[in-house]
């Protein structure tokens, strides 16, 4: 079997997929200067906090200048800036097993509430969001004495909560969104239903998501080991000739660009491929299955908003271990001429709506040998939507 033969749409996809990173980079986006926060959110949070609790360390600390009921969370990256801030509502173990980044959001948007203050300025924030906060079913500001400090005041342990997941198609666009529900005191329940967008949920632009993921990667965080995906023989497909078969997954938007692994029937049973002999099943295995060899390397251009162009190096399984939990992985690998295998790889976040694209090109050398080291152009978060307006015609 040849992956050359990908469907011509496949590669419009990919083409439609450059597009819209170019037009990101060309759109407006605000900029922010170095400050003491990664985002311009954040900084303007932290701009209201009395500077007596910002104390350069990880904190949970009574504020009653801005909320007299519940603590605020603070939090410092690396780089000594406050990367998190907001009213205290979760543990960090609750956190991880709900979702952090929502969790952090919802911490976030009670503190820039409760910032606001009256009720009018509250109203205008949720409406500017397309947020809705409703206790016992009416939206807020509706019900007299329905003060932001009462209702967190009201919300106190034990409190049953759950974070749910709708979809809803409006314009012929599927638009997701959280909703997030306590139950507490005498039947008491609060609903907060917020969209599951990526700007919303993480309060960066395009030129803040690219510089907080960039540092990420820099860092390496991602310390978990990458088992390869052993083959579950009842899955098996054969494809062509040579005991070749495939385990297929799924797809992104097209058949063609998919999370397909790829094996070869031995006298041990099935074997991940990774052989000379079939370059581009091999490359695809190294992205989603995580076949093999362990020392490969990516040269990366991380072309980032503002023209901004980092170059950097990394293990691939760091690469990829880094994404592994938070985003589906697929990809489509096929041959340039007769020493070059391109290989189209789409992280698509699980939770909202944007997607990273790595383009990698490799030569059998780069795929094969022990220490081999492949280039890579790798485009940051690409909302999804966008790419599905463009290739709807095709």
């Amino acid at each position: 079997m040849k992956l050359t033969s990908i469907a011509g749409k496949s590669l419009k996809l990919v083409a439609a997929m450059i597009i819209t990173v170019f037009f990101l980079f060309a759109a407006g986006y605000s900029t922010a200067q170095e400050s003491t926060s990664p985002t311009r959110k954040i900084e303007d949070i932290v701009s209201h906090i009395p500077q007596k609790y910002l104390t350069n360390r990880d904190t949970i600390v009574l504020c009653p200048e801005i909320c007299e009921s519940k603590s605020l969370v603070i939090q410092y990256n690396k780089k000594n800036q406050v990367s998190h801030i907001g009213i205290s509502m979760f543990s960090k173990e609750t956190k991880e097993i709900i979702n952090e980044p929502v969790c952090d959001f919802i911490e976030r948007l009670f503190l820039e509430l409760a910032i606001a203050k009256d009720k009018s300025s509250i109203v205008a924030i949720l409406n500017k969001y397309r947020i809705t906060l409703q206790q016992n079913g009416m939206d807020f500001g509706t019900r007299y004495g329905n003060s932001l400090n009462t209702i967190l005041e009201e919300i106190k342990d034990p409190a049953y909560f759950a974070l749910q997941t709708s979809k809803e198609t409006n314009e012929s666009k599927n638009i997701m969104s959280y909703a997030a529900v306590w139950k507490y005191g005498n039947d008491e329940t609060l609903l907060l239903r917020f969209p599951a967008n990526r700007e919303l949920i993480f309060g960066t632009d395009k030129k803040e998501s690219d510089g907080i993921l960039y540092d990420q990667l820099r860092e390496n965080q991602c310390s978990d080991s990458i088992a390869p995906v052993n083959a579950d023989a009842g899955l098996l497909v054969m494809a062509g000739k040579d005991n070749l078969y495939v385990n297929r997954g799924d797809t992104f938007m097209l058949p063609a660009i998919n999370a397909n692994t790829y094996y070869k029937k031995t006298n041990e049973g099935y074997k991940l491929i990774y052989d000379k002999k079939y370059p581009e099943e091999s490359l695809s295995n190294l992205i989603v299955g995580y076949s093999n060899n362990k020392n490969l390397r990516l040269h990366i251009k991380h072309l980032m908003y503002g023209n901004f162009s980092p170059e950097y190096e990394m293990k691939l399984t760091d690469f990829l271990c880094f994404f592994k939990n938070d985003f589906n992985i697929y990809t489509v690998s096929y041959a340039k001429g007769e020493d070059e295998i391109k290989s189209t790889v789409v992280f698509q976040n699980k939770q909202l709506n944007y997607i990273h694209l790595l383009l990698i090109t490799a030569s059998e050398s780069s795929i094969f040998d022990n220490n081999g080291v492949m280039t890579a152009y790798f485009y940051s978060n690409i909302p999804q939507q966008s790419i599905k307006n463009l290739i709807a015609d095709m």
